[in-house]
């Protein structure tokens, strides 16, 4: 148990919410962050906020896993347009 003069800094969701209902954000949009930034601590298993150095490379990594991994049932409309492009040819 820490000792009760030490300050602990916030956990990392909490500051995230308490800077967005600050600005004013929806509460839609906040658990929309939340849920990401969640994803991308347990994909990139963040014990503290020091592991997230060097952050590019892992929110790289996380990016191109989701393009690759996720089914989010989104297919971009462009290929369907040009599948039906070709066929009129």
């Amino acid at each position: 148990m820490p000792a009760i003069n030490e300050i602990q800094k916030p956990r990392i969701l909490d500051e995230v919410r308490r800077v967005l209902r600050l600005h004013h954000y929806s509460i839609h949009t906040e658990k929309s962050y939340v849920d990401w930034i969640a994803r991308f601590i347990r994909f990139s298993r963040m014990g503290s906020r020091d592991d997230l150095f060097p952050g590019e490379p892992k929110i790289e990594a996380f990016l191109s896993d989701l393009a690759v991994h996720a089914k989010s049932g989104y297919e971009c409309p462009c290929v369907s347009l040009q599948e039906g492009s070709e066929a009129s040819s």
